[in-house]
C-alpha cells in the first residue's frame, strides 16, 4: 500500500512534538528564573554538623509526646 504525502506529514508532526515534548525541559529553561534553594536555620547557624547522625534524630523527635502510664 503506498503512503500518500498527508501520511507523510502527519507523522512527521507527531514526530516533532512528541521530541518536543520529551525534552521540554532542556528546550524552555532558559526562559524559566533559576530558583536557589533555600537552607534551614540550622545550616544557615552553623549550628548543625551534616554528618552528626544523632543530632538529626533528636531535632526530628517531638517533644509533645504523652506516654501512658
Amino acid at each position: 500500500m503506498a503512503t500518500s504525502s498527508s501520511d507523510v506529514l502527519v507523522l512527521s508532526v507527531g514526530v516533532v512534538l512528541a521530541a518536543l515534548y520529551l525534552f521540554r525541559d532542556q528546550l524552555f529553561a532558559a526562559s524559566k528564573p533559576k530558583v536557589a534553594p533555600v537552607a534551614t536555620s540550622k545550616l544557615v547557624n552553623g549550628s548543625g554538623n551534616p554528618r552528626d547522625f544523632i543530632a538529626k534524630m533528636k531535632e526530628g523527635v517531638s517533644t509533645n509526646l504523652f506516654f501512658p502510664s
